[in-house]
């Protein structure tokens, strides 16, 4: 399937973390508040939530928009029925290990064959890591493993949905997807038509002159989808001028990086963001760091307050509104 890719686990750093109950997450929360374990500094990431973890595949380079699926998932459902296990798959250059621990992974990494493995030596590492008395042991080649997603898996690391609501109403709620995906998925049934009946009509041309009725048809058919096509362009010509969500909150979270400070709440408008945020320095030394990215046009704090316990500590709430992109 083309709208699919399998991003392979040498590609990959896993972690798995402790996650409460009830904690809504997005791409954006999750790059805020766990860009930091990742080795790969201009990378990105691929999570997945169970019951009690989340599982963090950070990935060495930009995914494309696309459903981006970790190999390193696929391998381990193969085995997560297992309560606790070590396993070995061998693939034509590397071997990759997985650990289960009471039903979760809890680490996944991969070896390259270029360099002498000792697999006995390294699960007995692993069994004294993971303080596993007897897990099982399994060994398998990548051949005799089911590598391609299934539809369950596919809408599992699916950040859409398949609803077919009306266009206004899935832009405004799914604003957070790029608007280049938006447009393909939600236009390309109208483009395709539009096509097949604008080269219908010449190829058809004096069919078309004895069915006048249907002709005419065609033609109320084909003003329509013009003025669908007219649509997009003035929606993206007037209603988007304030820059990508996704870029203002990789902003906000490499300023709260720099000052070790944590967020605990972002919302968002078309125009502002809403943040609560746990920093150790002042909020005006944070305004002026967001003010030099060059995506807001003013900041107000609406509070900022310093708990009792914790007088090092400054508990902000503050208001960012977004400049409006200059047009080109």
């Amino acid at each position: 399937m083309g709208f699919y890719s399998l991003v392979p686990v040498e590609d990959t750093f896993f972690k798995s973390v402790d996650i409460p109950k009830g904690i809504k997450l997005s791409k954006e929360i999750v790059l805020i508040n766990y860009s930091h374990l990742s080795p790969f500094p201009d990378g990105d990431v691929i999570f997945y939530r169970t019951k009690n973890s989340l599982y963090l595949w950070f990935i060495r380079y930009k995914l494309k928009g696309r459903v981006n699926i970790p190999e390193g998932y696929i391998i381990y459902k193969q085995f997560k029925d297992r309560k606790n296990a070590i396993t070995i798959v061998e693939k034509k250059r590397s071997f990759v290990f997985s650990v289960i621990k009471n039903g979760e992974l809890v680490s996944q990494f991969s070896l390259s064959k270029s360099v002498p493995v000792n697999i006995d030596e390294r699960v007995e590492f692993l069994k004294r890591e993971h303080s596993l008395k007897q897990p099982d042991i399994i060994k398998k080649s990548i051949s005799d493993i089911k590598t391609k997603p299934d539809l369950t898996d596919i809408l599992k690391f699916s950040h859409f949905s398949l609803d077919r609501r009306s266009i206004q109403e899935f832009i405004l709620e799914e604003i957070k997807i790029p608007i280049i995906l938006i447009l393909v998925g939600l236009s390309i049934y109208d483009i395709f038509l539009l096509n097949y009946l604008s080269s219908l009509k010449e190829e058809k041309v004096k069919v078309l002159q004895e069915l006048k009725k249907e002709n005419q048809d065609i033609k109320n058919l084909l003003m329509k989808l013009e003025e669908k096509r007219n649509f997009w362009k003035r929606f993206i010509s007037e209603e988007f001028k304030f820059e990508n969500l996704y870029n203002v909150a990789s902003a906000v979270a490499s300023t709260l990086k720099k000052y070790e400070g944590t967020l605990k709440s972002f919302n968002s408008t078309e125009n502002m963001v809403d943040l609560w945020i746990e920093s150790k320095v002042s909020s005006s030394k944070l305004i002026d760091e967001l003010l030099k990215t060059g995506y807001f046009e003013e900041i107000k704090v609406l509070s900022s307050v310093r708990p009792p316990q914790k007088e090092d500590i400054e508990i902000i709430n503050m208001q960012l509104f977004l400049k409006e992109k200059k047009t080109k």
